[in-house]
């Protein structure tokens, strides 16, 4: 099944068309996740290591005033990835395997630890700082949303 990314990619569009176009931000994603979440349920996608054959593609789909890149990421071993800052609001979406994720609270400096078993997801906003571990097999679905609404506003603030 080569086309895996492509039938992901083609859910999120579908999805992305049914939502309301005055969402956006975090709020999009959360209920983009959850859409994604019950769709791909009920779809005969087959989540395996063979069927990820395009590993690293991302494709990308515009929505209103905000880009949204998806990008499907299989892990052969373990992978850790310490401190990483997030630039774009992140979806990640686990569909197989397990793996887990320490984000840092930045007021307290509290780390706030997260597992993921397959068909759950999170979202971690734009300025996090995350660590990330992986498991190995894992398959992961990751969504980031640039929002440029914000950039539009202000340049014609800055303008007028």
């Amino acid at each position: 099944m080569k086309n895996l990314s492509k039938q992901i990619n083609e859910i999120i569009k579908e999805e992305l068309s049914l939502i309301n176009i005055k969402i956006n931000g975090p709020v999009l994603l959360e209920i983009l996740k959850y859409k994604l979440i019950d769709k791909l349920k009920v779809s005969n996608l087959s989540f395996n290591s063979k069927n990820v054959i395009d590993k690293d593609g991302e494709s990308t789909s515009e929505y209103e005033l905000s880009k949204i890149t998806n990008k499907l990421i299989f892990f052969k071993s373990p992978v850790i990835s310490l401190n990483t800052i997030i630039k774009d609001d992140l979806l990640i979406i686990c569909l197989k395997e397990i793996f887990r994720v320490d984000i840092e609270n930045i007021k307290s400096k509290k780390i706030f630890s997260y597992k993921c078993t397959p068909f759950t997801g999170l979202i971690i906003p734009d300025k996090s700082k995350c660590s990330f571990n992986y498991s190995k097999d894992a398959i992961i679905l990751e969504l980031r949303l640039r929002d440029n609404s914000f950039n539009v506003e202000n340049s014609q603030e800055s303008t007028i």
